[in-house]
């Protein structure tokens, strides 16, 4: 039998259903065709992941069908959410002939090559005035790109004393494609309502698929995306972890804690998504899987990041102090319910602190913490590219030093001014989530609640970050946030627009909000042109 085509059917089998529900409640989210367009990308490179020898002909087939789907697509990040994690992200060196290598290659980074770097180039050529595309040069670097930039440059020049010229190129180009590139295209998404919310969508429904795989997984014992990197020549030493006698899945995210934080940020992203279903079915449906996943991940760190962001959500998505109480009691009542059964005292022995379950992991990270504190001491502005030497007394049985909380790794590494960096950058998207939500909260519930799920998902990233590191979805959310603030704020017609609402009936809409803040508003359509929301919108115009 081929090898990874027994895999391949039960993965098929799980992630249909899903496919078939899915379609009827995210396809209005995007464009006619895209829907149809993501699924059949999706198949086709799970079925070459899963079949593909070695990673090179994954590769060759892999890139073009990548590249015509994001040139397809009218919002081409919906669809690098929905295949970020449609295989695992097994690295490869790249061979040169030159030199050794030139660099890594992962289903991650095709991703940015095909679909990313593109969106990137058209941007540059397209400007807000240009409605339904990508904004343009006329987004300026601002408070957020000046932080990351410099946290990036700080981290490239470190090290450059003790390493060859060739490596620290290679380090540079990498980090702009990992995360500057990223970061320079989730903060420049397509200033609508419609788009973010296709985003969000597009993350809801690849965590249901992985948290349906998950379910499995830890149920059967038996992890469907192992042979791909044993196959592919770069086998997952760490894919079999267990919490007491269960198997940690990790579906398609090639570890336990990877696909917690994702499902974690996934529910935040749920939780608004979901509020305009009429099916209380179908948002059972979904919600138990995706908690499913949760448990069978077996990361601790996600289960208290996504019951932080429940709570936020609730406090800033609800529509008065009563309503949020209301919620926040069915909260507890839940949880209640749920640890009075067996399942409650599984759950229970499995948290930190409190649990018996893998308490050494609770001691390592103290000892871990004791450490690194003595050692940032010594060297507290940048830090030392050798900090792992002095590390020896936490090397564990696997033979690794697991540097278990991102914000700690950032310090040892870049000292503390790479932390004010990275810890600034980070705390500025969450102000400029808060700051738009407080200006719709009163106004408009649905994109108060948009704001609240971005925030409530990167609050409870920083928290996971404490428990873990620091994964590229983090600069996709602080992207996201920055897009949100930059389409949203700034919005001096507020008044004519709820009254607008008002007289027209109609859906929330989208002000459009360029850098330089609008003269005059109207209603109703621009000649020629076709709202972009039922029953009419409100423009504003730019100053020129």
């Amino acid at each position: 039998m081929m090898q990874g085509l027994k895999e391949l059917i039960v993965i098929l089998a799980l992630t249909t259903p899903i496919w078939f529900f899915s379609k009827r409640l995210f396809a209005h989210l995007s464009a006619p065709g895209d829907f149809e367009r993501r699924r059949n990308v999706w198949v086709f490179l799970t079925v070459l992941g899963l079949l593909s020898p070695n990673i090179w002909i994954y590769t060759f087939a892999a890139l073009p069908v990548m590249y015509w789907g994001g040139r397809r697509d009218s919002n081409p990040i919906a669809l690098y959410v929905l295949l970020f994690y449609v295989i695992p992200n097994v690295t490869i060196p790249l061979p040169s002939i030159v030199i050794n290598q030139l660099f890594e290659i992962n289903n991650q980074r095709l991703l940015a090559f095909a679909i990313v770097l593109p969106a990137a180039l058209k941007a540059r050529r397209l400007r807000f005035s240009e409605p339904g595309r990508l904004p343009g040069p006329s987004r300026r670097l601002d408070i957020a790109d000046w932080l990351l930039i410099g946290y990036l440059i700080l981290t490239v020049i470190l090290p450059i004393p003790y390493e060859a010229v060739t490596n620290t190129l290679r380090r540079a180009f990498l980090t702009v494609l990992d995360v500057g590139l990223l970061f320079a295209v989730w903060s420049r998404v397509q200033p609508r309502y419609e788009v973010f919310r296709d985003c969000l969508g597009a993350w809801v429904v690849a965590a249901v698929m992985m948290a349906a795989v998950a379910i499995f997984e830890t149920a059967r014992g038996w992890l469907l995306y192992v042979p791909i990197s044993m196959r592919w020549g770069n086998p997952n030493g760490f894919a079999f972890l267990m919490r007491g006698d269960y198997l940690r899945a990790q579906a398609s995210a090639e570890h336990s804690l990877t696909l917690g934080i994702w499902l974690a940020i996934a529910w935040a992203f749920f939780l608004f998504i979901q509020s305009s279903w009429k099916s209380k079915l179908a948002r059972g449906f979904f919600a138990l899987i995706l908690l499913g996943g949760l448990a069978a991940s077996m990361a601790r760190g996600a289960w208290i990041a996504t019951m932080f962001a429940t709570v936020v959500y609730i406090l800033m998505g609800s529509k008065g102090i009563g309503s949020a109480a209301k919620s926040l009691s069915g909260l507890v009542i839940v949880l209640g319910i749920v640890l009075i059964t067996p399942l409650g005292d599984k759950i229970v022995n499995m948290l930190p602190f409190i649990g018996t379950v893998d308490t050494e992991n609770v001691d390592y990270r103290k000892q871990l913490f004791e450490v690194s504190i003595g050692l940032i001491e010594e060297n507290p502005w940048f830090g030392s590219p050798f900090v792992l030497n002095e590390m020896e007394s936490l090397r564990q049985g696997q033979g690794i030093i697991d540097l278990v909380n991102g914000y700690l790794t950032v310090a040892l590494f870049n000292g503390l001014v790479g932390l004010a960096l990275f810890s600034t950058f980070l705390l500025v998207a969450v102000k400029r989530g808060f700051s738009v939500w407080s200006t719709f909260r009163r106004k408009d519930l649905e994109h108060a609640r948009l704001g609240a799920a971005l925030v409530a998902a990167m609050l409870g990233t920083m928290l996971f970050i404490a428990t873990a590191g620091v994964d590229p979805m983090t600069y996709m959310l602080a992207g996201l946030l920055s897009s949100y603030w930059w389409a949203f704020s700034r919005t001096k017609g507020l008044a004519l627009y709820e009254s607008g609402r008002r007289q027209q009936g109609a859906k929330p809409i989208v002000l459009e909000t360029p850098s330089n803040p609008p003269s005059k508003a109207h209603t109703g359509r621009e000649p020629g042109r076709r709202s972009h929301r039922e029953g009419g919108s409100i423009k504003q115009s730019r100053k020129t």
